[in-house]
């Protein structure tokens, strides 16, 4: 009976058509049956168009078939599963040498000892420039 319904055609007006869902399959290659310089000749911008975008569809996976589409997922996973493997190894050897997230120096800090290293001694020749201790300061020091 479910045969029955794909195959028959439609009856309800205005449809005259197979009642079956329709599959979408590459356009037919044109290659081994016209000169190659047929279509060259003859290729205006909207058949320009149109092929590239079959050729975009084609790339995306569009007229692939079952087993193309589980051969690429399971390749992607794959690729994934060695891309976190590779990441996971080397966190642990960072994580071994003692070096984890915090390994990277505190630029920010370091920056921080070195200004306020800076202000203090630039405030206690101030304060002896001050009191005539010093009488002068060398630059560049």
């Amino acid at each position: 009976m479910k045969e029955d319904q794909n195959v028959l055609p439609e009856v309800r007006w205005p449809f005259a058509s197979l009642r079956a869902p329709v599959k979408s399959t590459p356009p037919p290659s044109f290659d081994k049956s016209v000169r190659p310089d047929f279509l060259k000749k003859n290729e205006n911008l909207a058949t320009k168009l149109r092929r590239q975008a079959v050729l975009r569809a084609k790339a995306s996976g569009h007229y692939a078939t079952k087993e193309e589409r589980e051969a690429l997922e399971i390749a992607e996973r794959e690729a994934e599963n060695r891309r976190r493997a590779q990441a996971w190894a080397r966190s642990q050897t960072n994580a071994g040498n003692g070096a984890g997230l915090d390994a990277r120096p505190d630029v920010a800090a370091a920056a921080r000892r070195k200004q306020q290293s800076q202000i203090a001694k630039e405030t206690v020749e101030r304060v002896l420039m001050e009191n005539n201790v010093y009488t002068y300061v060398e630059d560049g020091l």
